[in-house]
């Protein structure tokens, strides 16, 4: 059984100036940030001995962290009935997760080990805003991570195999629906629709001592990323509604999307002896 609590608070007052070109005026904004957060984790996790050195795994973990935020923005040092509804931000957010997992584990008398665990994770968003704008926004995500490793090891040779995935969960900005006109001509909006990538991850390494003077490793990677988070970018040539919000030709406007699965892979070996005459290591690598 573990658990672990965490939690901060911070405040503080700045001043910023703003120039206009047009009119070459200067206004003072008075930025007055008020936080706080919190985060807890807890959880439990057992082990079963079973026959041919099987063991069973089961284990719940419980995480949740919350902060609050206070930021207002005056067009005056002292008239807060100045505000500017639109660069303040005042919000709660709350971030639960909860994670099951069930694993199974073997050691073989022939040196190879299997590990292999099967967690089924939900993700809980829920963020309370006040200003820019008014509303609350609750979002929830499911995810089935595996994760397998087998590791080989006999006569100063080394084997070992990882596959594993892990999600990624977008963020309050990327999701939220309301729009960012604090320059009308760079707009920028969340997309409510975005889905959670997963990264999935291939992993061999291998080393070998030929001698007692002479080694050789290798590792080789590779991932695939489904439904990819990235950001896009349009100029607008002509006038474009989107959610209701007009924008007009010579806007740029930035949202996010999900891409089909994008691909990755890499390499390494490498070789290393010693020179005992001159009582130095020699090491040659090279990597794709």
């Amino acid at each position: 059984v573990s658990a672990n609590v965490n939690g901060g608070y911070s405040s503080g007052t700045t001043i910023q100036r703003d120039t206009t070109v047009e009119t070459s005026s200067v206004t003072t904004f008075v930025s007055e940030p008020q936080g706080n957060n919190f985060a807890a984790e807890g959880g439990f996790h057992a082990t079963f001995r079973l026959p041919k050195k099987i063991s069973l795994q089961t284990a719940f973990k419980y995480n949740r962290n919350y902060s609050s935020v206070n930021k207002l923005r005056f067009a005056d040092a002292v008239a807060e009935a100045n505000l500017d509804k639109v660069t303040s931000d005042v919000h709660t957010y709350n971030y639960d997760t909860y994670n099951v997992s069930l694993g199974l584990a073997r050691r073989h008398k022939k040196g190879v080990n299997i590990n292999g665990t099967l967690a089924v994770q939900y993700d809980n968003q829920r963020r309370s805003e006040v200003m820019p704008q008014q509303g609350n926004t609750d979002a929830g995500y499911i995810s089935v991570i595996p994760r397998l490793q087998v590791n080989y090891m006999k006569n100063h040779k080394n084997v070992s195999l990882l596959l594993n995935a892990q999600p990624e969960l977008p963020s309050f900005e990327q999701v939220r629906q309301d729009f960012d006109v604090t320059n009308p001509m760079f707009v920028s909006r969340g997309n409510p629709d975005l889905k959670k990538s997963t990264n999935y991850n291939v992993s061999v390494m291998s080393s070998a001592f030929l001698d007692t003077q002479h080694s050789v490793n290798m590792t080789v990677n590779a991932s695939y990323v489904d439904d990819r988070i990235v950001p896009r970018t349009k100029y607008l040539t002509e006038a474009m509604t989107v959610g209701g919000y007009e924008m007009s030709p010579g806007t740029t406007f930035s949202t996010y999307d999900n891409v089909d699965g994008s691909v990755s892979a890499s390499a390494n070996i490498s070789w290393s002896t010693r020179i005992r005459l001159l009582k130095l290591g020699l090491y040659v690598s090279a990597a794709y």
